[in-house]
């Protein structure tokens, strides 16, 4: 049975902003996603996970984010903010989105936000801007740009580890390029764990972890 202190959020170590300690994520009999996993990542390291479908990127994300429980290890981290796998937008405005991110940002700071993900261009033409209706699921939106308004509430957020599952998913390679280029500004200071099928595919990392 996981234990209910699988998952703690005042990490012991001071010098760790996320620590897995012999993880394994098993579900029902089937055989374990991972097991006996270790990882620690320092305070401002940014790492890349990387692996093929089915080798357990997203299942990791979901147990380090506390969605899910570990079968078995137990998982530290400081205080975080995580883009699932799947975008998820409200139906609602475009501003009321992003303060999902960080409810006391001005709109000066969320038109920021949009030009590091490459979005201002996008609304600073439309008739309500930042009011604009972004529809069910964001339905109003391509998916590459649904995707970059999902990874601008996350950029938003003042948690200190930012935990990214494939966060350019639908975004060309140029725009990919420039926004993983403002990140490291606009993150000083942040710990950064993101997850994907290749290097390229995520931003520049400190260190790059492969699963099999």
């Amino acid at each position: 049975e996981p234990s209910p202190l699988a998952h703690d959020q005042t990490p012991e170590k001071p010098d760790s902003a996320l620590a897995l300690e012999r993880v394994t994520i098993r579900f029902g009999d089937h055989a374990p996603v991972l097991s006996h996993f270790e990882l620690s990542v320092s305070p401002g390291e940014w790492v890349a996970i990387i692996g093929n479908s089915g080798s357990g990127k997203s299942s990791l994300a979901d147990v380090v984010a506390g969605l899910e429980a570990p079968s078995a290890g137990r998982v530290q981290s400081v205080p975080l903010a995580y883009l699932t796998q799947k975008t998820v937008l409200f139906d609602d405005t475009l501003k009321a989105n992003l303060l999902i991110g960080r409810p006391d940002a001005t709109d000066a700071e969320l038109w920021r936000v949009l030009e590091l993900v490459a979005m201002a261009d996008r609304f600073v033409h439309e008739p309500a801007q930042l009011n604009t209706w972004l529809g069910s699921m964001g339905s109003q939106l391509s998916g590459g740009e649904a995707r970059r308004i999902a990874l601008a509430r996350v950029l938003l957020n003042s948690a200190s580890l930012l935990i990214l599952d494939e966060p350019f998913t639908g975004v060309d390679t140029e725009t990919r390029n420039r926004i993983a280029g403002n990140m490291r500004q606009w993150l000083a200071g942040k710990t950064v764990v993101s997850l994907g099928h290749a290097p390229e595919a995520l931003p520049a990392s400190d260190r790059t972890i492969r699963l099999v």
